[in-house]
């Protein structure tokens, strides 16, 4: 490698297009270069800094002596120069690609993070852990997909028209961008202030264009204005391993303990229970009913436990998820679901991609349908995961 490509290399692959040797994170990259030459890599940025440091002795920008960025000046240079740069390197494939990256990629890099939080409210806050807009520009530019992404950006497809059910993949396999690329999209996650970014969200956010990020607190996603929730492979309708409080102390703890029944499984020990012979069952129906009140609050639990569900145990789950999805559903007024299979695609056919959406009013009837099915509930896990239906077959 001459000179001249290691300068380019390392102006290529810093944030803003060129060194600046008071930038921990350019000099790491130099740093990594020269190590990677297998060339005394802390001798050699020791001269730089002695070379092009200011006059009070601090590191400076290579070529530049004024310390504040707004006084620095661009070195005029003409197209002729460039072109005849390149003539001189017309052999060196390797050295020609990073140039064709550098310029192709220049117009979406401007205002690229400008572009995103418009767009999608997608912002360097968005993931505490990471810069969202900087990762998801090194994805598209590692796979030389930014240009088309950008232009895809300035017509893309919104949410409204996607099909009720299908698969991501193949829904956004025309957009112009490599499969690599919108896989990474759509796998995108983390954490905001404590809160998860769930699998789907930034890719939904950054694909549609009529969905963006809500705002801080408020949930997963603004569709034009609706809340809508994205829920990935084993996702919940509440918290891991959330324990009911008491049980023990609880009506339906009481029933358990005077008829020696150990059953973890909710439904598994309501059945048991419905089935001894000596049993009122009005007063294990009210002590289930308030069993699930206390779960979730704001369901309506009433109208899913009767009598005659009490010694059927897919019943029971049935009524309990129901319960279930109806409070979570006021607690946070969600308008809308998307629930995807996020797990890779497996050997028993279940598909990386596969979507089913609907309005929160449906989920009943995906319920009943098969189309949304959680685990069994527990007493040591009263918000159980999401564990098939549609997108999981």
């Amino acid at each position: 490698m001459t000179l001249d490509e290691l300068l380019l290399e390392w102006s290529y692959r810093t944030n803003k297009g060129y060194p600046c040797l008071d930038n921990p994170s350019d000099i790491t990259i130099l740093k990594n270069l020269l190590e990677h030459l297998k060339l005394p890599s802390n001798q050699i940025i020791s001269e730089l800094e002695k070379s092009y440091g200011d006059k009070d002795g601090k590191p400076g920008v290579a070529g530049m002596e004024d310390e504040d960025p707004d006084a620095r000046t661009t070195p005029e240079i003409s197209s002729d120069e460039i072109i005849s740069l390149i003539n001189k390197n017309k052999n060196n494939s390797n050295l020609l690609l990073k140039i064709k990256r550098l310029i192709a990629n220049s117009p979406a890099e401007t205002n690229w993070e400008d572009n995103l939080s418009n767009k999608a409210n997608i912002t360097d806050k968005t993931i505490d852990s990471s810069n969202a807009p900087k990762d998801l520009l090194s994805y598209l530019k590692g796979n030389d997909d930014l240009p088309a992404f950008n232009k895809y950006l300035n017509n893309p497809k919104l949410f409204s028209d996607l099909p009720k059910q299908g698969n991501l993949i193949d829904e956004f396999k025309d957009i112009g961008i490599s499969q690599d690329s919108v896989v990474k999209i759509f796998d995108f996650f983390g954490a905001e202030a404590g809160r998860g970014v769930g699998r789907g969200e930034i890719g939904l956010a950054l694909l549609c264009g009529d969905v963006k990020m809500a705002s801080a607190g408020a949930g997963d996603l603004n569709w034009n204005g609706k809340y809508l929730e994205v829920k990935g492979s084993a996702a919940r309708l509440g918290k891991r391993d959330n324990q009911f409080p008491n049980f023990n102390r609880s009506d339906l703890g009481v029933l358990a303990i005077k008829y020696d029944k150990s059953d973890k499984n909710l439904s598994s020990l309501i059945s048991n229970l419905a089935n001894e012979a000596d049993i009122n069952l009005d007063e294990l129906l009210n002590a289930v009913i308030n069993f699930a009140k206390i779960a979730h609050p704001k369901g309506n639990t009433e109208s899913y436990f009767s009598k005659e569900i009490l010694n059927n145990p897919s019943a029971l789950n049935i009524a309990y998820s129901k319960n279930m999805a109806e409070s979570y559903t006021k607690k946070y007024n969600i308008q809308h679901f998307f629930i995807w299979n996020s797990k890779p695609t497996s050997s028993d056919g279940k598909k990386y991609g596969d979507y089913v959406h609907f309005s929160s009013n449906e989920m009943n009837n995906m319920i009943d349908e098969g189309t949304v099915r959680f685990s069994p509930a527990g007493i040591g896990n009263t918000d159980p995961s999401i564990a098939g239906g549609t997108p999981y077959s």
